[in-house]
């Protein structure tokens, strides 16, 4: 049976905008995988397995041995710098021996560019006919000229043994630029597909609708069929993403809303092929993937629940494919497709260092140096304890917040140990899904309790940075619960821990609020006693385009809030009554925090806001300029039947303001009357109701509101459109009505079914 996926819908609007190119950070990184190896004749004795080319780590090498190989990737592509610096280093242990350096790379661009400059091989391996000997620094930009910093993308290096006489070269550690470009400036807009990637017609198809270009753009109009089992794949003009909430990141408008498809997405960067890996969407080997999901007819998708655990813009797409599900009939006929396209920054973040404030779990191993065995000894910043692990020993911390990466080169976590000389390992416990997803991509060790582990053995003190093990992440992208040092079994007593520090990132995000009262006394100031308004809109404008970032109402004390806002200059328009209500006079009083700030000429309040603004004195004090009485409502029930008598309500009556009028009764489907007639009237009774309006013999002074058919509730509302004109002040309305109830339910004037409601007294009046 085919899977629906039901999501919230989302507004359309058909807009492109493109990545804004901006200056690619760029990083040397080492060794993070070891993607294969083979050992030629006559390797070095002393040889470590190839994985001891990963890692900054010198002195652990890996025998090539004569014609041998080692291939590694760096957890992302690794590119040129654009300039005269290394993109590539060879570290070799005996630096005598010789190797030839193979590369692989990443897109066609980079082919294209390695053939025209001479290099030779292919399709996988490229190479130049060069040799290098011993440690070698290698400059992309040289052998592959007049490329900018990042163009050039390369998946994996080998070092490959040039098979000349000895023992072959042997491998201490191998590093590579990467460069990440930030996320570019600018919002989420929903983007009609603009181009057909690949297309095919299946079994049965409609002949008159073969275009696939009518897929593309708003238009709702022209139709592709796909037949049973065909497909077409559309592109946005940039990679489409998700928008990290509840909101739609992709829709599939279908010609008859009942045919089933299923979708593939091509993934844009290496990051979105790990997410969508880890959540187990379907790997089909042609550079898609699929959720297990059958879609139907009209759909609005949302990525984040697919792909749960990532920010806003983090996954990146480059094509998606409508297969249709080859389950008989003429297969589904596409009318359009749409994506989300997000080109948001990333919010400015705070980064703080830290000391671990909580022990998650400790043991000590064999053989600990005696009279140290608290490990609460390395909380703090305390340099003159330390907790000894002893052989195979263990401590795992927390931090007063999650650990979290800087973006940049400093480091991330340190650790101190008592005598600086003995080793160990780290393991670390991601927060979210999106760090998992990282870590495992960059290779690191699943533990299966939790944590991944790197391939690294530190030493002593050390100062360590996350982004150059788990390169492209912007600040604070990265999270980590607690961490664990473990020793490394090496012997002797084990690593003594002192003490251990990390970094914690948040977002620097401004607020802006925050009350509107009623000014009573109309001085512009908040006094004891003054009320709160509840339920008027407050919009967030932009200065400079005057979009709208955000609206909100007042709740039920008069409160409202922006919260996460980019630093900016905004401006807070207030929506209110004017007819009843006047704006105060704004910075009376001296006291920001009990003046008013909206402007009376123009309606709203100028606010700039930098990074971590709170302003939460941003108050609107409204005077009451209504001339008459205040508003009031009196109900008087009909008494005929409690149970089955219908009730109408209506909201105050104030000029300036819509009015609703309601009724609620026990007759779903049922003919029901409003009516209501002007100034006083003497009440009558009749068959036990009594009547404020002559229902029946409908005098003149009564005027019918409205007939209707009450809901599956027996219920019926309307508000209208127009609001109380002023010059109604004082003018006294009185509403009643009746319910047509069903045959078997005799009223007061039986056999008609006829229920009265009760009799409401509206007093047109003031705020």
């Amino acid at each position: 049976m085919a899977t629906r996926v039901f999501l919230m819908a989302m507004v359309l609007c058909a807009a492109t905008v493109l990545a804004t190119a901006q200056a690619p950070v760029c990083q040397p990184v080492w060794a993070q995988n070891v993607v294969s190896s083979n050992v030629g004749y006559n390797p070095a004795s002393g040889s470590a397995g190839p994985n001891a080319v990963l890692g900054d780590v010198l002195g652990d090498w890996f025998g090539l041995g004569k014609g041998g190989n080692v291939v590694v990737d760096f957890g992302s592509p690794f590119s040129n710098t654009g300039d005269a610096t290394a993109d590539v280093c060879v570290d070799e242990y005996g630096n005598a021996d010789c190797y030839y350096v193979c590369f692989d790379p990443a897109d066609a661009a980079t082919e294209a560019a390695l053939i025209a400059a001479g290099m030779t091989g292919g399709p996988v391996w490229y190479e130049f006919s060069t040799t290098w000997c011993g440690s070698s620094t290698i400059d992309l930009d040289a052998l592959v000229p007049g490329y900018a910093a990042g163009q050039l993308k390369f998946d994996k290096v080998m070092i490959l043994d040039d098979s000349s006489s000895g023992d072959g070269a042997e491998i201490d550690r191998i590093c590579a630029n990467v460069c990440t470009f930030p996320p570019p400036s600018g919002n989420c807009v929903v983007t009609w597909a603009t181009a057909v990637v690949s297309s095919n017609q299946g079994g049965n198809a409609d002949a008159s609708n073969a275009n696939p270009a009518d897929v593309l753009g708003q238009d709702l109009n022209t139709r592709f069929s796909l037949g049973n089992g065909g497909q077409v794949s559309v592109s946005f003009g940039d990679s489409f993403t998700n928008s990290g909430d509840a909101q739609a990141d992709l829709c599939i408008r279908e010609w008859n809303d009942n045919d089933c498809y299923y979708l593939c997405f091509a993934p844009a960067d290496a990051a979105t092929t790990a997410a969508v890996t880890a959540a187990g969407w379907h790997d089909n080997g042609n550079g898609t993937f699929e959720p297990y999901a059958t879609w139907c007819g009209n759909e609005d998708i949302d990525l984040d629940l697919l792909v749960p655990g990532f920010a806003e813009g983090s996954l990146h797409f480059s094509w998606v494919m409508i297969l249709d599900d080859n389950n008989g009939s003429d297969g589904a006929e596409i009318l359009a497709v749409c994506a989300l396209v997000c080109n948001n920054p990333m919010p400015p973040m705070t980064c703080t260092t830290v000391w671990a404030s909580t022990v998650v779990s400790s043991n000590q191993g064999s053989n600990p140096k005696s009279g140290h065995a608290q490990a609460s000894d390395v909380l703090g910043d305390t340099p003159t304890t330390y907790f000894a692990l002893g052989n195979g020993g263990q401590v795992s911390v927390a931090f007063p917040d999650q650990l979290t990466n800087s973006g940049d080169a400093q480091a991330d976590l340190c650790v101190r140990e008592w005598n600086d000389n003995d080793c160990y390992y780290i393991c670390f416990a991601p927060a979210d899904a999106a760090t998992t997803a990282a870590v495992t991509a960059a290779g690191w060790h699943d533990n299966g309790n939790g944590t991944f582990e790197p391939y690294v053995t530190w030493c002593g003190n050390e100062d360590i940075d996350l982004d150059a093990m788990l390169p492209g992440h912007a600040t604070g992208t990265l999270h980590f619960l607690w961490v664990m040092i473990l020793d490394d079994s090496n012997g002797s007593n084990g690593a003594e821990i002192e003490r251990i520090c990390g970094l914690n990132c948040v977002p620097t995000l401004a607020k802006i609020g925050d009350f509107v009262w009623r000014d009573n006394d109309c001085d512009g100031i908040q006094d004891a006693g003054e009320p709160g308004i509840e339920g008027l809109t407050v919009t967030l404008y932009k200065q400079s385009d005057l979009s709208v970032v955000a609206t909100t109402t007042t709740d039920q004390n008069g409160y409202y809030c922006f919260t996460d806002l980019q630093p900016d200059d905004y401006a807070v328009v207030l929506t209110y009554n004017n007819v009843s209500y006047a704006l105060a006079t704004p910075g009376l009083g001296g006291d920001p925090a009990l003046d008013s700030d909206f402007d009376p000429n123009t309606g709203y309040a100028l606010v700039t806001v930098a990074a971590g603004d709170q302003r939460t004195d941003i108050d609107a004090g409204l005077c009451v300029i209504c001339p008459g009485p205040p508003a009031s409502i009196v109900s008087y029930p009909c008494g005929y039947d409690p149970i089955n008598d219908p009730v109408i309500f209506v909201t105050k009556m104030i000029p300036g303001e819509p009015v609703t009028i309601g009724m609620d009764s026990n007759f779903p489907g049922a003919t029901g009357f409003i009516f209501y007639s002007l100034g006083p009237v003497t009440p009558f009774h009749l068959a036990g109701c009594t009547f404020y309006v002559d229902v029946v013999n409908q005098a003149t002074n009564l005027f019918l509101v409205a007939s209707f058919f009450t809901d599956a509730n027996g219920d019926w509302s309307l508000t209208s459109t127009d609001t109380v004109p002023i010059a109604w002040l004082g003018l006294e309305v009185i509403f009643q009505g009746r319910i047509c109830a069903p045959n078997g339910y005799p009223g007061p004037f039986a056999p008609l079914p006829d229920f009265f409601s009760n009799a409401v007294i509206a007093n047109i009046g003031c705020p």
